[in-house]
């Protein structure tokens, strides 16, 4: 009679919980659909495809804005920041340590040449800092920079195959070749206000991606 009585019981609550549950129906049509809920390591496509997205990993509270970043022939991850203007390395560890700090607003560009030894630019100076890539000795408020650009904006810093080092200016739309002395020329002048990107090509020609800066009518003007 209890065993009976049991399993009763058990259909009776079964029966009950299943009244409670509300199916609900919606359609996903358009990647904004997408946004509406809380994506966890997925991508949504223009298309409105769901696929696998990429992990990320809290470095810590260092700074603003990151700015710019390379990496090292050997998988570290230097990166420029802003509002603190300072340069850290990300070790394959996941461990981050700060190289370098300077009075500016911002370092803006970085580059590694073969040997190891890094370069950071800052804003608005438009000065060039050669920056240890040990933590020691590196170069903090108050040192000599390694050389300084006729422009106040650098966007971008490359070396070529034979080890030159580029960087791509603004307002005037400038790149400038700065030797191992921290002698500057003028390597180009382009009709564009800035140059934001330097790449190489295979045969190791320099490319340069230029964008115009245009001035806003004044209230009133037509």
């Amino acid at each position: 009679m209890k065993i009976l009585s049991s399993a009763l019981l058990a259909i009776f609550l079964a029966v009950a919980t299943a009244k409670a549950v509300k199916t609900d129906r919606w359609e996903l049509k358009s990647p904004q659909d997408f946004m509406h809920g809380k994506l966890q390591q997925l991508i949504v496509t223009s298309g409105g495809e769901l696929r696998l997205g990429y992990g990320s990993t809290k470095l810590g509270e260092f700074a603003k804005e990151i700015w710019c970043s390379t990496v090292g022939r050997d998988g570290t991850i230097y990166f420029g920041t802003g509002s603190p203007a300072e340069v850290y390395a990300l070790g394959r560890d996941g461990r981050t340590t700060k190289l370098f700090e300077a009075d500016s607003i911002a370092v803006t560009a970085v580059a590694v040449d073969s040997h190891g030894n890094l370069y950071a630019a800052t804003m608005p100076e438009g000065k060039l800092y050669k920056v240890s890539t040990t933590g020691k000795g590196a170069a903090t408020k108050g040192d000599e920079p390694f050389c300084k650009l006729r422009a106040p904006y650098v966007w971008s810093l490359i070396f070529d195959k034979q080890e030159r080092l580029f960087a791509g200016t603004g307002p005037d739309g400038k790149v400038f070749h700065i030797g191992a002395d921290g002698k500057v020329e003028e390597w180009y002048a382009a009709e564009d206000s800035n140059i934001l990107c330097l790449a190489l090509e295979a045969d190791g020609t320099l490319l340069a991606a230029a964008a115009i800066a245009a001035a806003l009518p004044h209230h009133g003007e037509r």
